[in-house]
């Protein structure tokens, strides 16, 4: 419901100590779970929810920075999903000791590794290369991208080749695209390995480089890194036109090159020649966009802005819910709700303001402005 949607968004964003006291007032325990999403919660309410606090709750509260004090509390609790969300976003602060204690445990498997090294944030380099030498494979192979957990190239490119399984574009793009040295030491084998990834990088920049993805005369063998260095922004005309002089005989190949080839014409701009970091005129930047569909690395270019961060004001009198059609007028992306929160904290001054806001939350039909005022005048 439209209400409800409000109220988790007040309730998440909102750093008013009162306000958040009145709520767990006002609902109780059924509070609890609404209230374990607001990352900034104090550490006393903090204390309060985490007792015998169910699985849901338990997970929210852990997944935020956590002092060692917190820590050592979420330690105790012997849920995998606790311990998942701790691993993964509670641990940022956390002392060099205290996670080696925390790897040196038996309930940290492989499987909780491989998703501590995927969504966790702040890992230092040194317990990042450990855990990814622990668990290997695919889950290294993407880590090779941290500089800071691996600095030696040689290292990198010595990993790669080693590697005897092929890995999805998925876990190669972050360590072409972050590794540009990789591409000073092309050589046979690496290619041979890692042709598409390196086809498809936009570190690809050399035009000696692309003649060696190019690779031999012939449609046999060389469809994927040749749709490949189609699709990069860097790849050089004289490339695309060898490639169009071949003959596509098989059906696929003839689709698939009919699509690229009517894309490559019509793409602004000249092959670039610089890095997508030093792009600096319109025509660089409109030619990176037009090819970054293809490379799933580039979901956001250096000059760009993500929607998320994109805050709108919105009034609290055009924040309401008795008519459905004004649910257009604000979304949990676009409006400002910790000014929201700011501009309702203006109205209600008391814990006693807040309790009554609560208490008609439930029930009201109309504006934010109008149940704050009336919320303040009781």
């Amino acid at each position: 419901m439209l209400r409800n949607f409000v109220l988790e968004q007040i309730i998440r964003e909102t750093k008013n100590e009162i306000s958040l006291h009145a709520f767990l007032h006002t609902f109780g325990k059924d509070g609890h779970e609404s209230l374990s999403r607001n990352r900034d919660l104090p550490i006393g309410l903090w204390n309060t929810l985490v007792q015998k606090a169910k699985i849901n709750v338990a997970t929210n509260l852990y997944s935020r920075d956590l002092s060692e004090d917190q820590i050592k509390i979420a330690l105790k609790d012997t849920r995998v999903y606790a311990r998942r969300a701790l691993l993964c976003h509670g641990v940022a602060n956390a002392t060099e000791e205290t996670i080696d204690e925390i790897l040196a445990k038996p309930w940290v498997t492989d499987e909780m590794l491989r998703t501590w090294l995927h969504y966790g944030n702040n890992l230092s380099a040194k317990h990042r290369r450990a855990a990814s030498i622990r668990v290997g494979g695919s889950t290294q192979i993407r880590q090779l991208a941290n500089q800071d957990a691996y600095p030696d190239i040689e290292e990198v490119i010595s990993i790669l080749k080693n590697q005897g399984y092929v890995y999805s574009p998925w876990d190669l793009s972050p360590v072409f695209e972050k590794r540009v040295e990789i591409m000073d030491n092309l050589d046979e084998k690496l290619i041979s390995q890692y042709r598409v990834a390196i086809a498809n990088s936009w570190n690809l920049i050399s035009e000696e480089n692309q003649w060696l993805v190019y690779g031999k005369d012939g449609v046999q063998g060389n469809i994927y890194a040749w749709t490949a260095l189609m699709r990069n922004p860097y790849t050089k005309k004289e490339i695309v036109e060898k490639i169009r002089s071949h003959p596509k005989s098989r059906s696929r190949w003839q689709k698939e090159f009919k699509s690229l080839d009517a894309n490559w014409k019509s793409a602004p701009g000249e092959p670039l020649t610089r890095s997508v970091h030093q792009l600096e005129t319109d025509s660089e930047k409109e030619r990176a966009e037009y090819f970054k569909k293809y490379n799933s690395f580039y979901r956001l270019l250096p000059w760009e802005t993500s929607e998320e961060n994109r805050k709108e004001s919105v009034p609290l009198s055009a924040i309401k819910w008795k008519e459905q059609d004004q649910f257009r007028a604000f979304s949990r992306y676009s409006t400002d709700w910790a000014q929201v929160d700011t501009e309702l904290g203006k109205i209600l001054t008391t814990e006693s303001n807040w309790q009554a806001f609560w208490s008609l939350f439930e029930t009201w039909n109309g504006s934010l402005q109008e149940l704050a005022e009336t919320s303040s005048r009781l």
